[in-house]
């Protein structure tokens, strides 16, 4: 869907920056939204086996606690956190899966381009 975009940012969207910005979906369609994903998104990262400090770096919220700021974030800036997302997105996907539901194929195919096989 944003194949240059992904390469820099966890969130592609379309703006003028690349990324997600904010995203506004019909309440008919989509009940939830805004912080109502943020905790779902927050759940679903402490059901992968996140740590407290890469489900924070995720989320864009400061570090907790003084030892934080000993680590260097361009350490984890590499593919860490994209093999962190990784795993929530494999949580998601087994989800609908198991829950019968179907996939798109287009949204299969940009899905399958991950380290990740969606087909287990």
């Amino acid at each position: 869907m944003f194949e240059e975009e992904v390469k820099f940012w966890l969130f592609p969207g379309r703006s003028n920056d690349g990324h997600l910005i904010e995203y506004y979906e019909n309440r008919k369609t989509l009940p939830k939204w805004g912080n109502d994903l943020r905790q779902s998104y927050r759940t679903l990262a402490q059901a992968a086996g996140l740590s407290e400090i890469d489900i924070h770096l995720l989320m864009n919220h400061a570090l907790p606690g003084v030892n934080a700021g000993y680590i260097t974030r361009g350490r984890l800036l590499n593919n860490h956190r994209r093999e962190q997302q990784e795993r929530i997105s494999q949580i998601v996907m087994n989800s609908i899966e198991k829950a019968g539901l179907d996939v798109r194929e287009e949204l299969r195919a940009w899905l399958g381009k991950s380290k990740l096989s969606f087909d287990k």
